[in-house]
């Protein structure tokens, strides 16, 4: 898994992407698709590229933006190892 923050776009989210190929792109498409903007080239075109993160810098911020909800550390660990696929792991809290 390859782990992408989107932190300059108008809406905060942190993306997981399993392929390795062109991984940015892809996280590009999944927060085009699931967050904001209508295209990886809106995005691209605005300069909006995710910075990538390691596995332990997510899941550092996956557990601090938690740490709120009514979780044990293991269901929290859980449900980030969960995401075997492309998936949002936290998305901006204006967009629930």
């Amino acid at each position: 898994m390859r782990y992408f923050e989107f932190n300059k776009t108008d809406y905060y989210a942190l993306i997981a992407v399993a392929t390795e190929e062109d991984a940015i792109t892809d996280a590009m498409e999944i927060y085009a698709k699931h967050v904001a903007y209508d295209s990886v080239e809106e995005l691209k075109s605005n300069g909006l590229y995710p910075d990538e993160l390691t596995k332990d810098q997510a899941l550092l911020k996956f557990l601090t933006a938690k740490r709120n909800e009514d979780f044990t550390v293991k269901r929290l660990l859980q449900e980030f190892e969960g995401c075997n696929e492309d998936c949002v792991l936290l998305i901006d809290g204006l967009l629930l």
